[in-house]
């Protein structure tokens, strides 16, 4: 049964395709129309485009330089503010970087007093482990 409304359908999809015409050009060769031989066309006419007016009014150019004006002052500052931001990102990366030495040189005078020490060597590492202490303190910025 499907097959039989199948090939009904294709079978009246046929004519409606439309018809063509084959003629003979004015040298000869062979055009292929779906207008009779000899009857043109007329082509609709497109619509003429509106002339824009030329430059600017003077409202608009003094705008336009006023946006201007502001825009490279903004990419000025912008420049700055990123240098400046480079420049504290570099000294954050050192302030880090004593941090750890001065941290590290604690631990290491620590361990050296907790292994015992003479007098007057004890007195050499209590003062170095101040200093590293006060470095310690400049720059771990808790």
């Amino acid at each position: 049964m499907r097959k039989l409304v199948l090939l009904a359908l294709c079978l009246m999809a046929g004519p409606a395709l439309g018809e063509v015409y084959k003629c003979r050009d004015g040298d000869g060769s062979t055009v292929y129309s779906d207008t009779p031989c000899g009857q043109a066309v007329p082509l609709p006419e497109l619509p003429k485009k509106a002339q824009p007016a030329q430059g600017l009014r003077p409202g608009e150019k003094q705008l336009l330089r006023s946006v201007e004006t502001r825009e490279a002052a903004g990419h000025k500052d912008d420049k700055q503010r990123r240098s400046e931001e480079r420049v504290a990102q570099r000294r954050a990366e050192q302030d880090a970087k004593s941090c750890r030495s001065a941290k590290r040189r604690i631990a290491e005078i620590e361990e050296e007093l907790r292994q015992g020490y003479k007098a007057k060597r004890g007195e050499k590492l209590k003062r170095k482990l101040g200093e590293h202490r006060e470095d310690a303190g400049i720059y771990c910025k808790q």
